[in-house]
This record gives structure tokens, C-alpha cells and sequence, in this order.
């Protein structure tokens, strides 16, 4: 999120589903370095560009996509059909990864976006694994990533309805309507200059009052889907995804090693119950807490 991009902008979910500064590169040299240490680690790094965007705004991303490629960067994330077409004008050489906020609820989405050089899509957590199994077995012969650690959002993926408090300057040349919609459940916007969270933490006014906490603060009882791994290999996932680009580096890292350790028993053991036995074990030595069925992913 350069500051360029803020001052015209504000700092809120603009660019990249993600508001504030905390989880973003301000700069394009903190940009290049990335890419460049990825290179040198054999780390396909990628940029994430996963929001919609204004007609006022597209050639600022197209510059940060092209200034992504350019410094070696491996792949980028992208939801906005219209960005992805518009790219392949630009950037040639780069990998397109299909964001989860692009709803690619079934394998004819899938197929669309393939078409447009997509070669890898990253599947809405909602879905079951006999959903998964089908939509893969349907599609092209490209990479799936699924979520598996953190912030299991009750919410469906795409139509997520995330709020995030909209800091924009006074002169900003785009223009955010404050809507309140009619029906069972009324929702009214009105912009915080000082949340970084997601909608589903905020409170909400329904018919029947006030609803608070949809989804629990996940970091020292993270969500997971280790006891799913090989389930969701089987159906032909082959990248799994931890979420949370705003959390510490610290609860990140025992998130990184904690799957690391689960596919390494996946791979060593073959009987089901004495991995999943062995998963509660470490997922109690690695967060503290024991897990609950509540925070599993495709159950």
C-alpha cells in the first residue's frame, strides 16, 4: 500500500481486502527486496491485489503489478475479472493466482478464469469435501489451495460482507455510498477511522436486536483443518493456506511449524485415528489450548 495510493485513497481495504498500514509494504523498494529474497530462498513469493477496483484506480495497480514483475516477484492474487484481463497486456511473464474473494464457487467459474491464464485458485472454504472432490475433478489441470489455519469466517466466501472502517482523505476521487438496506437484517454503514478488524468481530443491528461476536478472536485458539490434510490431498489440494495477514509474526510462525509437524505425520502414519490422536496432542503443546470441533475446518 504505497503512500501514493493513501493519499488519494486512504489507508482502508482498497487495495488489498486488508485495512491500515500494519500488513502492508509502504514502498516499492520494501516491495523489490521481498522479491528478491525470494528468489535467492527458491520462495515463490506473491502480491496480493485481491479488491475491486474504480476506473480511477486500475493504472495505479497495473504500475504496482508491473513494478512487482520486474523486481522478480513469483505470482500475484487477483479477484477483479476486469484486472485480470486488463494484466495480460501488461505483465506476461508472472504467475495469476485467483483469489478466495473471486467466489469460485464451482469448476465452470474455474474453467472461465483458466481461460484468462489462471494457474492456480484458491477455493472458498464453505465447501465440503465432496464439493472440493467434484470442482477439481470438473476443472483445469491448475494448482487448488485451500484455507486451513486461522479465522474460520462464518461468513461465505466472495459475499463475506466484511467491514473495515474507511479512512479516506477529504479530497479522495472515489466516492463510497452510506447504505442502510431493508429486510429481516439492517445493516448501517458508518465508517470508523480506527478499526483494522472484520466485520463478523463487529456488532450488527437485526430485527431482533443487537448481534455481537459472530466469530471468536482465533489467536491463542487458532481454527484448523490438520485432521483434513489427507482428505483434502485425496481430492487433488495441494496447497494448504494459513490465513491472517494481520496477526503477529509470532502466532504465524507456530501456525507455519504446527502444520509443517501435522504433514509430516500425515506422511509417516497411515492409520487416521492415531494422527488425529497425535494432532490434539500437538495442537495443545503448540497453542496452549486444546482445539475444539467448533474451530475445524470441513468437518
Amino acid at each position: 500500500m504505497p503512500d501514493a495510493w493513501c493519499d488519494k485513497y486512504g489507508d482502508s481495504d482498497t487495495i488489498s481486502r486488508r485495512q491500515g498500514r500494519s500488513s502492508h509494504i509502504r514502498n516499492s523498494e520494501d516491495l523489490s527486496r521481498i522479491a528478491q529474497i525470494g528468489k535467492t530462498r527458491g520462495i515463490n513469493t506473491i502480491l496480493t491485489l485481491n479488491s475491486h477496483y474504480s476506473s480511477q484506480q486500475v493504472n495505479a495497480i497495473i504500475e504496482l503489478a508491473q513494478q512487482w514483475e520486474d523486481a522478480g516477484g513469483g505470482a500475484m492474487i487477483i479477484a477483479d475479472a476486469g484486472l485480470l484481463i486488463t494484466l495480460q497486456n501488461y505483465c506476461r511473464k508472472i504467475h495469476y493466482h485467483l483469489s478466495i474473494v473471486a467466489a469460485p464457487f464451482n469448476s465452470a467459474a474455474i474453467n472461465y478464469f483458466a481461460n484468462f491464464g489462471v494457474s492456480r485458485v484458491v477455493l472458498p472454504r464453505h465447501l465440503s469435501l465432496k464439493e472440493i472432490e467434484s470442482i477439481i475433478n470438473r476443472g483445469p489441470d491448475i494448482e487448488y489451495e485451500m484455507l486451513v489455519m486461522n479465522q474460520k469466517c462464518q461468513f461465505i466466501d466472495g459475499l463475506c460482507n466484511f467491514y473495515h472502517g474507511v479512512r479516506l482523505p477529504v479530497d479522495a476521487p472515489v466516492f463510497i455510498d452510506k447504505v442502510i438496506t431493508e429486510g429481516p437484517i439492517k445493516t448501517v454503514y458508518s465508517p470508523d477511522p480506527g478499526y483494522e478488524g472484520h466485520g463478523c468481530q463487529l456488532e450488527w443491528e437485526t430485527a431482533n436486536g443487537r448481534v455481537s461476536n459472530l466469530t471468536r478472536d482465533d489467536f491463542y485458539k487458532p481454527h484448523c483443518g490438520a485432521c483434513r490434510l489427507r482428505e483434502l490431498w485425496n481430492a487433488g489440494v495441494s496447497l494448504f493456506k494459513i490465513a491472517g495477514r494481520g496477526y503477529d509474526s509470532e502466532i504465524i510462525c507456530r501456525s507455519a511449524n504446527f502444520l509443517k509437524e501435522s504433514i509430516r505425520l500425515w506422511n509417516t502414519i497411515k492409520t487416521d485415528d492415531t494422527v488425529s490422536e497425535k494432532l490434539k496432542r500437538l495442537y495443545l503443546d503448540t497453542f496452549g489450548a486444546a482445539c475444539e470441533q467448533s474451530n475445524c475446518y470441513y468437518q
